[in-house]
């Protein structure tokens, strides 16, 4: 039986889903705190609450004079409604932006929690990949959750699923396996194996030591030496001949090397 879903870990390489969420998550941020007023004293006020338990806290302020009752009026009514600065900006953003919350839903307060803490510098900036429920604003499928094997996702019916969706899917999975090296792979080194004895290795050996006795002697005469009966009378017999007793030689000289041979035998070309 399956184990209920858990998060999934960090993906590991890039993907087109990773590049969608994070221009998402960008458009989330920086799109709110720079078009609206509420959104950026909410997101001041968001890094003040979680930098309250460090040594040095931050405290929220303004360059603009002229923003500064604004951010003091959004204040109060935080301390008066008694809800987290940081719940409202999360909020404020969905509703600026809801398609690209979309994409997060339930991820969306944590990845905005460790972007803060980077921007008060609490948290070293890493490469990275975001984590997401929808692989795109306009792509239907979610991913529901994780299990030890597998990936949950939710397929609804009442929409169509196209191929852009699907490879959206696909990428997103391959994006959290291990990321492969890249150029050749190493391979183990083989075993070395003994080299198999064939039917002419006593001709090849008689041709090694002809050739190593008698070093000036041409292919015709140690072939002549090597097989008196065979016919060599005519051009092309004679090249056939030259070419058995390069073979022979070179397999004698691999014997001289390694004399040690099993005792299986293969049936040689003549």
């Amino acid at each position: 039986m399956a184990r209920p879903p858990r998060a999934g870990p960090p993906p590991v390489r890039e993907s087109r889903v990773s590049r969608t969420a994070t221009a998402a998550l960008t458009r989330l941020v920086a799109g709110a705190i720079d078009t609206d007023v509420l959104a950026y004293c909410l997101y001041l006020l968001a890094k003040e609450e979680l930098d309250r338990a460090y040594d040095t806290p931050y405290t929220a302020t303004v360059a603009d004079p002229e923003e500064q009752p604004a951010l003091d009026w959004v204040r109060a009514f935080v301390q008066q409604d008694r809800t987290p600065a940081f719940a409202r900006f999360v909020e404020q953003i969905c509703r600026l932006y809801p398609a690209e919350a979309r994409m997060f839903e339930d991820l969306l307060p944590g990845h905005l929690t460790t972007l803060l803490l980077i921007d008060l510098g609490r948290r070293p900036v890493e490469p990275h990949l975001l984590g997401v429920v929808r692989l795109s604003p306009d792509n239907p499928l979610r991913v529901r959750g994780w299990t030890d094997e597998s990936m949950l996702i939710e397929f609804p019916h009442h929409v169509a699923i196209t191929t852009t969706h699907v490879w959206e899917l696909l990428g997103y999975r391959n994006a959290w396996r291990p990321a492969r090296k890249r150029g050749p792979h190493p391979h183990p080194p083989a075993t070395p194996t003994a080299r198999r004895r064939l039917a002419t290795d006593a001709e090849a050996r008689r041709a090694w030591a002809l050739a190593q006795a008698h070093p000036g002697a041409t292919l015709d005469t140690l072939a002549r030496t090597l097989r008196p009966e065979a016919p060599m009378s005519t051009e092309q017999e004679r090249r056939r001949m030259r070419a058995t007793v390069r073979r022979r030689i070179a397999r004698g000289r691999l014997l001289a090397s390694d004399p040690t041979t099993p005792e299986r035998t293969k049936n040689a070309p003549p």
